[in-house]
């Protein structure tokens, strides 16, 4: 299974066999926005008339597919938690939902064939409304799937399918607007270093330790979310988050950040408590992650308060207590709390898969489990409000060897 740009490693991308190929003028290439669109978006009620509509009144007074709330909604929301980018809620960042909209709907070939794929996929467009692009008689390849754009019926699939999905955020906001589905008034994202594009790199200093271009990185990638729109970094406006502090620190891999908003900063698009596909626990993590996905404020920038770091290394390297619980592979933490010393690590499980932070206290040679501890001693080993951690380092020490190393200090000069 090869990797490609549109639908990851995905083994049913619906666009790897070649439909017949697009024979109309080039500047059609690129599907435009109906003429109808404007007036379609300004039929669409206000809040307090549209939010108790039920799905059966939607779909006769709009004209929607039968199977759009039964069949297309529920698989799109299931593709959403397996990738984004393979579900048609992803299109919804992209369209411009206003009476304005004119000209092309998607920015470039690729925007366009990955949409038509995810609308394949929630069997809202068949195969037969696909046409292949192809130049000098060969076909346009976008890593596994081909380029693609759709015949007249296929276009006017899509815009049904699409003024669809607006029509279930629309009334799914109104329904919080009103008051019918409680907000939370807290949402969390974890964002892993890795997804936020600096605009130039940072260069490595030959002299400075391992970790210290590792922590500039980092520091960089932060001020880049303190600065720009977070739809901007993200690439999109339409984003999950979580009403659960701990699975948002779960999705950062712990080598990111977790950002928080409140309900100033979004309109809600979906929810665990709307729609009953996002209710169940994640089919690959087995976390209920009370998911929220939500449309963002174009100007939203997080605050440095709004925005905490998640990252073992760059918290081994500034001293931070939080490094505690990310101890990893053979990195320690020495300490003294309470005028006690304590040690931690990391020790894997039987099975190899997984594992915990263990901590021995003083002079013990056994190192133990917190609750483990707690119950023998009537110690707590993990530093806290009012019980800071004296003297902490970090260090990396093999199995069985008594020799070790200090990881290096990091002053964030920018902090």
């Amino acid at each position: 299974m090869v990797f490609h740009p549109i639908f990851g490693g995905s083994a049913d991308n619906p666009l790897s066999r070649p439909a017949r190929t697009y024979a109309g003028p080039p500047d059609d290439v690129l599907i435009s926005y109906p003429a109808s669109w404007g007036s379609a978006l300004a039929s669409i009620p206000a809040d307090d008339e549209l939010a108790p509509i039920t799905d059966g009144e939607l779909i006769e007074r709009f004209d929607l597919d039968p199977n759009f709330f039964t069949r297309h909604v529920p698989a799109a929301l299931r593709r959403w938690r397996e990738s984004p980018s393979q579900s048609p809620i992803g299109i919804l960042g992209q369209i411009e939902a206003s009476a304005a909209a004119e000209g092309h709907v998607f920015t470039d070939t690729t925007a366009q064939t990955r949409a038509i794929g995810s609308l394949l996929f929630v069997d809202a467009l068949s195969p037969g409304d696909v046409r292949s692009l192809a130049k000098d008689r060969k076909l346009i390849r976008i890593g596994g799937s081909i380029a693609s754009t759709l015949d007249d019926d296929g276009r006017r699939r899509l815009f049904k399918a699409v003024f669809g999905f607006v029509l279930w955020e629309r009334r799914n906001r109104a329904k919080c607007r009103l008051g019918m589905v409680k907000v939370p008034k807290v949402l969390f994202r974890g964002l892993r270093d890795r997804d936020i594009t600096l605009p130039s790199g940072l260069a490595r200093r030959d002299d400075e330790p391992w970790n210290f271009h590792f922590c500039r990185t980092h520091v960089a990638r932060r001020a880049r979310l303190l600065e720009t729109p977070l739809q901007t970094v993200a690439g999109t406006s339409v984003l999950s988050f979580t009403a659960t502090r701990s699975i948002a620190e779960y999705f950062t891999g712990d080598e990111g950040n977790v950002v928080e908003i409140d309900p100033t900063a979004f309109d809600v698009v979906s929810s665990w408590s709307l729609d009953p596909a996002l209710a169940n626990p994640d089919p690959v993590t087995g976390r209920q992650e009370r998911e929220w996905i939500v449309r963002l404020r174009p100007d939203f920038v997080p605050s440095a308060t709004a925005l905490s770091s998640r990252d073992r290394t760059y918290a081994y390297s500034t001293r931070d207590p939080i490094g505690i619980e990310l101890l990893h592979h053979h990195t320690h933490a020495r300490y003294e709390l309470e005028s006690r010393r304590v040690e931690a690590c990391f020790a894997y499980n039987r099975s190899g898969v997984g594992g915990r932070i263990i901590y021995r206290i003083d002079d013990e040679y056994a190192f133990d489990t917190r609750r483990a501890t707690k119950a023998r001693t009537g110690f707590d080993p993990v530093p806290g409000p009012g019980r800071p951690a004296l003297g902490l380092i970090y260090f990396t020490q093999e199995p069985w060897q008594s020799r070790h190393k200090n990881i290096d200090y990091f002053e964030n000069d920018a902090a």
